[in-house]
């Protein structure tokens, strides 16, 4: 049983990267690891990102979704 959604759907992705601390010092993630993260929201129809941000390897995705504003013609 298919079900049709009246909203357009966007799956969110976040990825946690890893960089060498010794040349990206300000990628802290720990004491020895350095790392940020990249944060898409991709359309599911066409799988292309319509949103993309990079921060620190710290950040929360509570703290984008305020970013982001979802459209009630959305579902995120």
């Amino acid at each position: 049983m298919k079900k049709r959604l009246k909203a357009k759907v966007c799956l969110l992705d976040s990825t946690l990267m890893s960089l060498c601390l010794s040349m990206y010092d300000w990628a802290l993630y720990t004491h020895t690891k350095g790392a940020v993260k990249m944060h898409t929201v991709l359309d599911l129809e066409t799988l292309l990102p319509e949103f993309v941000c990079m921060s620190n390897s710290k950040g929360r995705l509570t703290r984008l979704t305020a970013i982001l504003h979802p459209s009630p013609a959305k579902n995120v």
